[in-house]
């Protein structure tokens, strides 16, 4: 065939058998819109395309070592490689992602998250070097949001952890690990450890415990306080002399309204308004406990006024007595709010007169009780006599007595029913002015002696029993000094078929100016 071109609409190989064979003897050059080989070819050579190739198929590479392009290879559908190894000498760009094992790499490209809330896992490695795989723990986590990384512990250096909170700490802290400790730094009670180098204890924070001997310096009264416990004094010296007599202290109570108790100075603790008996010059303490509710006051009479002489204090309170050395042989305690809460105080020893509440036996079997009253009678105060028991006979002997105005001198008499004063008295009187008197309210028989400002006399009265102790009879007598004759009365007290009790002196009318008087009881035994 002549090497030049020539045109050929259309070749036909036909045979029998066998393939046809085209031979060139140089190179064959199809130059064509397009070649199209619609059955398989076979290449035996190198088959070199300087345009596109375009396979609408598969292009299947058989016993083919290598491809190699001197540009770009594009696959529309993607690249399978099925095994082997592959090699790219420069950068793989991808518009998505690329799946699948990376088995060698030196370098990632990683991005910052600083603020999403979530959960991420730490990248680890089995070894430090060579072809690691990359390895997560689910206990070990990580969030970006509250910069928060947990795992199970931590094994290593802690110098530099800061704000760990001491509630979360295990152990013992070692003691170069704890600073000097303040009192602000401590709370609660320390545990039982040896205090011997503790220096500048506070005292007063020892609560419990026994300090040695020892420990203790010199104590100087700026150092006490508050009362002694009931120690011996016997070794104790240069004890200052009192600078008065002992203090004799009453506690003062009250049962209810009706009376007032006392605690101290050898009185009966459940007695009702007991008898109280005091020495002149000699200082008392009365502590009323019941303070505004029942006021606690000194009187000459249970009608009269305070008696202030050698009392200090308040009524509510604390007050102390200490009776003047001529102060009178009786005054009376009293609630300034419950008239009914009233008692008698004796006074005894110096140059006053002395009322005998005790008893005095005689060699007949006679008990005799005296009480007198060292006066002077003033107000309008009545004088009550309590006869004691198996009592017989009352004698009442008055001195130099004088009322005011139109008063006169009066008796009444008291059972377990009270003071009698309606209609309880029948007597006889004679003298100055005879008359029988009957269902008179008191024992009033001397009122045309006794009865003017200017009249000043002696009355003797005695009540006496028959063998029945409700049955008295009473008689006796009175002068006036300013007249001459004397006057006399005798009678019978109705009491109801109660006991007699009580024999009261009262000025009837008035009151009392001026007298001093005395009862004497007589008992069997």
């Amino acid at each position: 065939m002549a090497e030049k071109g020539f045109g050929v609409k259309e070749v036909n190989l036909i045979g029998a058998s066998g393939t046809p064979t085209i031979t060139s003897p140089n190179n064959l050059n199809l130059n064509a819109n397009n070649v199209a080989i619609s059955t398989n070819v076979s290449i035996g050579g190198t088959l070199s395309v300087t345009g596109n190739v375009s396979v609408g198929g598969t292009l299947t590479y058989e016993d083919v070592t290598n491809i190699d392009s001197v540009g770009v290879v594009t696959a529309r559908s993607g690249l399978s490689v099925t095994g082997g190894t592959s090699f790219f000498a420069g950068a793989i760009s991808a518009a998505g992602g690329i799946t699948g094992t990376a088995t060698t790499a030196t370098n990632i490209t990683v991005t910052a998250n600083n603020t999403a809330n979530e959960t991420v896992y730490p990248l680890f490695s089995d070894g430090a070097s060579g072809s690691q795989g990359a390895e997560t723990d689910t206990g070990l986590t990580y969030n970006p949001s509250t910069n928060l990384f947990t795992a199970g512990s931590f094994s290593g250096g802690g110098a530099n952890l800061t704000s760990l909170p001491a509630g979360q700490l295990t152990g013992t802290v070692a003691d170069a690990r704890i600073s000097t400790l303040t009192a602000s730094k401590l709370s609660g009670a320390l545990p039982a450890i040896s205090g011997a180098n503790l220096t500048n204890l506070n005292g007063s924070n020892i609560a419990s415990g026994t300090v040695a001997d020892a420990r203790i310096s010199t104590l100087t009264a700026s150092k006490l306080s508050g009362a002694l416990p009931a120690i011996s004094g016997a070794n104790l010296t240069n004890i200052p002399a009192p600078v008065e007599a002992p203090v004799v202290n009453f506690t003062v109570t009250a049962n209810g309204s009706s009376a007032y108790r006392f605690s101290g100075g050898g009185v009966d603790t459940s007695a009702d308004d007991p008898d109280l008996y005091l020495i002149r010059g000699q200082k008392y303490r009365f502590n009323n406990t019941t303070g505004s509710a029942h006021p606690f006051q000194f009187r000459l009479t249970t009608g009269g006024s305070a008696y202030t002489a050698g009392v200090t204090g308040d009524q509510n309170g604390v007050q102390f007595f200490t009776p003047e050395l001529d102060a009178p042989a009786q005054l009376y305690y009293i609630c300034t709010l419950h008239s009914n809460m009233v008692g008698n105080i004796y006074l005894r020893g110096a140059g006053g007169n002395e009322m005998n509440v005790g008893v005095t036996t005689s060699t007949n079997g006679v008990l005799v009780h005296r009480t007198t009253n060292a006066g002077p009678l003033s107000g309008g105060g009545s004088y009550d006599f309590t006869l004691p028991a198996n009592c017989y006979k009352v004698d009442f002997v008055g001195h130099n007595i004088s009322t005011s105005g139109s008063g006169s001198p009066a008796f009444r008499l008291g059972t377990s029913a009270g003071i009698l004063a309606s209609g309880n008295y029948n007597y006889t009187k004679s003298g100055t002015g005879n008359a029988y008197e009957g269902s008179k309210n008191q024992i009033d028989a001397f009122d045309t002696n006794l009865n003017a400002g200017s009249d000043t006399g002696e009355i003797f009265m005695t009540f006496s029993s028959s063998s029945a102790s409700n049955m008295w009879i009473f008689h006796g007598m009175a002068n006036r000094r300013t007249q001459s004759g004397n006057m006399f009365v005798m009678g019978v007290p109705d009491l109801g078929g109660n006991a007699l009790t009580t024999i009261r002196f009262f000025p009837y009318g008035t009151g009392f100016d001026t007298g001093r008087f005395s009862w004497t009881a007589y008992c069997t035994s």
